[in-house]
């Protein structure tokens, strides 16, 4: 990418908007599965797979469909991330986040300091419909949480919508934003700088092809201008439209041509410029495999005709503004958006955008947004009052508090106490203060705009902002006493929904939002039960961001089950807080688990208990657990259906597992001892015994999943050729084993060795990578082996010279031979490849 003046002049900026709503639960701090994002684990996770990460190692195929380069396409196109996205990224895909961060340096090193990365309003809420303050700390927290990631200040930021209005950009340039991206229908009229006469573009004609200057008008007509410039670039709205929901994508070449056709006849302006921006999904999760014409399109066909891709930023320095433009005011003076026709109303308003779901209104929109806007402003009100008490002043504290969430060190939480606390940094106070600060996030993460985009109030986005809303309820009740939750369930049912579950917000909130409320009881029940049926996968010492002291502990065995007394603190990762606990777990087998949680109970407490158990844990078959406990703990004891989701789902399917385990041995046999029997079935065109045949299926892929972990590494095809027979006997039949686990283990044998060979061309390591993938060729896995291909590539681009030349010892020979074989299997045009290392 570069911005050197060419002879012509034309330049080229595609813009991604990265962008996924906040999923996490906001007791935990994390995403937990999301059944219809199958097979992954979470609607991020798959959107991730199908578009983060094939973007950052897009591949470049020839006619045959062969790989012939891999590209990042972030070093190329102009983007920006959600915050709330990138925190997710860094821990989930940390290479991609890598990436990500990488293009942006290497192009702010190629442009003089103009990176391709935008930042972004901090968790996508409409910015036009937030009140002052949260209007401010969205933009500061999006442009704090842009320098903690990228190591520089953000020259421009997307805002949640492209939704505008004069308030929003006066706000923009008190943070030293220099400037935005907004749809051609946001324009109202422009001129040149230092004109007078306007010329109207209401309709979308205003020209693409150059920034903007956005007239600042005063908050009113006696208020001077506000010191400061905003730029703005429209989007070309044709070439935009094409993109993400015609077909350009369907062919590089095509897109170039129409690229090239929209720069038009030669202007009087030192450049031209075309910029196309959507959402970044576009380029492969919403249109499947189109990063891979992104690739094709930047880095061959506009290089190829003379075309400069560039950044905002970069062109935007080189080319400042020559016009002025004026906004469209919208409704009310709230302003416009690119994704509703009738200005923001789409996020407060039935006015009839939908994402097409027939016979649905949107009546909810507006009840709901009054609900939020009822509870944000109560807790801004206790907040100023008694958070006045702790801060020297709360609302810079809220502004500052950006900094604890991308940093929660204990040294950091410190500076930040100096900083802002109007008193005695005492853990109590600190404790409070956080608490206070984390209400205020979560009335922010309310107003995530995904929120009222779609079509009803039971959505999983309504839900999720309703979370968010319950927390922030919580923590000023545990504040101050003051029940916010009772109010907002109140206004929740004045939102009507559509389906006769769900008749209204209320409906919803009870149903899907309160059992979804997290106590201290329940978490240290979840604690208790994860770790008395030893769930491997738990860290005895936290529970997500909580982290966990066990005090004492004493287990009693009786008739073969289980019981256990134990007292542990809870201290969380987030506010600091802390609390002790006391509880009783029966595990009486299998499934049946019952734990009692007694919350503040002291040392005496847990004594008798202990000694209760100790003289009649014996008993309780006649007497029932529920005679053990009740004298020491009130309330009804939790079990695994209280467990959160992630572990339920875990453990539950670990005691099927064992179960299936135990029988899988003897259904293979079965399978295996009958072969000639099920053979003449066939033969015949009788129909196989359908418990036979599922039976068969699943024991086949599970013995091979076996198979592979017990021979991870030393695995070879002479001792995966029994199952190798069976499988392919069984698809003889028209069986279809299940391989899709065994899969998932094979693709990390596989990517191991390529790792190994990269570390290393030896011919022992070569030997290792073809003998697996030989495995998968004969057996015909399936496996996804998009990972091996990445690994693969950096292999044959590092040793290019060992790797894709001739000569040599016999020894890298044989290494060439292996990999040339692995290379063809893997989709390489090794010829291409041969001739691009050439070429360097």
């Amino acid at each position: 990418m570069s911005t050197k003046r060419r002879p012509d002049n034309r330049y080229v900026v595609i813009h991604g908007h990265f962008y996924q709503p906040p999923r996490e639960n906001p007791w935990i701090e994390a995403i937990e599965r999301q059944p219809g994002a199958a097979p992954h684990h979470d609607w991020n996770e798959h959107i991730a797979w199908e578009c983060y990460l094939p973007n950052m190692v897009s591949r470049v195929v020839n006619d045959a469909g062969k790989i012939v380069d891999l590209v990042n396409n972030y070093r190329a196109i102009s983007f920006d991330f959600g915050p709330t996205l990138l925190a997710w990224l860094e821990h989930a895909f940390p290479g991609v986040y890598g990436a990500i961060l990488a293009a942006d340096a290497e192009s702010a090193a190629a442009n003089d300091g103009h990176g391709n990365a935008m930042a972004q309003a901090y968790n996508h809420m409409i910015l036009p419909l937030a009140n002052e303050r949260d209007r401010r700390t969205q933009i500061l927290w999006g442009i704090e949480d842009f320098r903690h990631r990228f190591g520089r200040d953000p020259e421009g930021m997307w805002l949640p919508e492209t939704a505008v209005n004069n308030a929003t950009v006066r706000a923009l340039v008190a943070a030293g934003i220099k400037f935005i991206v907004l749809a051609p229908g946001q324009a109202w009229r422009y001129r040149p700088i230092g004109a007078h006469d306007w010329h109207e573009v209401a309709d979308g004609s205003i020209d693409p092809r150059r920034p903007y200057r956005v007239v600042i008008e005063g908050e009113n007509r006696d208020e001077p201008p506000l010191e400061g410039e905003l730029a703005v670039f429209f989007y070309d709205g044709t070439l935009a439209h094409g993109v993400a929901f015609d077909q350009l994508l369907g062919n590089a070449a095509q897109l170039a041509d129409r690229i090239e056709a929209a720069f038009g006849a030669p202007m009087l302006a030192p450049a031209r410029l075309v910029n196309i921006a959507t959402d970044g999904e576009t380029y492969g999760h919403h249109r499947h495999f189109t990063d891979m014409a992104l690739a094709y399109v930047t880095k061959y066909e506009l290089p190829q005709r003379g075309i400069a891709l560039t950044n905002y930023a970069a062109y935007l320095a080189q080319f400042p503004p020559e016009f002025e433009v004026e906004l469209k005011p919208g409704r009310a003076g709230l302003g416009t958006s690119w994704s509703c026709a009738h200005g923001v109303e789409r996020w407060q308003a039935d006015c009839g955008c939908t994402t097409g779901e027939p016979g649905r209104h949107q009546k909810w929109r507006a009840p709901m947004r009054r609900a939020f806007d009822a509870l944000r402003d109560a807790a801004a009100e206790l907040f100023e009052r008694e958070g006045g008490t702790l801060f020297k002043d709360p609302w810079a504290a809220r502004d500052n508090y950006i900094r604890l969430i991308l940093d929660r060190s204990e040294q950091n939480v410190g500076a930040f106490m100096a900083k802002h606390l109007a008193v005695a940094p005492e853990p109590e106070a600190r404790v409070r203060a956080l608490k206070w600060l984390e209400g205020q996030r979560h009335a922010m993460l309310m107003y995530t705009s995904c929120g009222w985009f779609f079509d009803d109030v039971s959505r999983p986005e309504p839900v999720q902002c309703m979370l968010y809303a319950a927390r922030a309820a919580q923590l000023v009740r545990n504040l101050t006493g003051r029940d916010l939750e009772a109010s907002l369930v109140e206004a929740l049912a004045e939102a009507p929904g559509n389906t006769i579950a769900f008749p209204t917000g209320r409906d919803v909130y009870e149903k899907l939002v309160r059992p979804s409320i997290l106590s201290w009881e329940r978490l240290v029940a979840h604690y208790a039960i994860t770790i008395g049926l030893g769930d491997e996968q738990v860290d005895p010492d936290r529970i997500y961001h909580y982290r966990v002291a066990r005090l004492a502990e004493r287990r009693f065995s009786a008739n073969g089950d289980l019981f256990v007394a134990a007292q542990l603190r809870l201290t969380s990762g987030v506010t600091g807080e802390s609390q002790r606990a006391l509880y009783f777990l029966a595990h009486l087998g299998e499934d049946r688990v019952y734990c009692y949680v007694a919350r503040g109970a002291g040392d005496k407490q847990y004594a008798a208990v202990v000694t209760s158990l100790g003289e009649h844990a014996g008993d309780y078959a006649e007497v029932g657990i529920q005679a053990l406990a009740r004298p020491h703990f009130a309330g009804e004891p939790f079990s695994l259906s209280d467990l959160l989701y992630d572990e339920r789902e875990r453990l539950v399917t670990r005691l099927l597992h064992d179960r299936l385990g135990a029988a899988s041995g003897q259904l293979l046999e079965l399978f295996l001892d009958n072969m000639g029997l099920l053979k003449r079935y066939h033969d015949v065109g009788w129909r196989v015994p359908a418990v036979l045949r599922a039976s068969s299926e699943y024991a086949l892929g599970e013995a091979l999943a076996e198979r592979f972990r017990d021979r991870r590494d030393d695995l070879t095809r002479e001792r995966v050729a029994d199952l190798a027979d069976a499988i392919a006997y069984a698809r003889a039949l028209d069986f279809a084993p299940q391989l899709e686990g065994a899969a998932v283990v094979f693709e990390a044998i596989v990517l191991d060795r390529v790792r190994a060979l990269r570390a290393a061309q030896s011919v022992e390591n070569a030997h290792a990578l073809g003998e697996a993938l030989a495995i998968d060729r004969e057996i015909g896995l399936g496996a996804r082996l998009y990972r091996v291909q990445n690994e693969f590539f950096g292999l044959l681009r590092e040793q290019a010279a060992r790797l894709l030349e001739d000569g040599g010892s016999d020894e890298e020979r044989q290494i060439r031979e292996i990999v040339a074989e692995a290379a063809e299997q893997l989709g390489f045009d090794l010829t291409a490849l041969r001739q691009s290392a050439a070429q360097q």
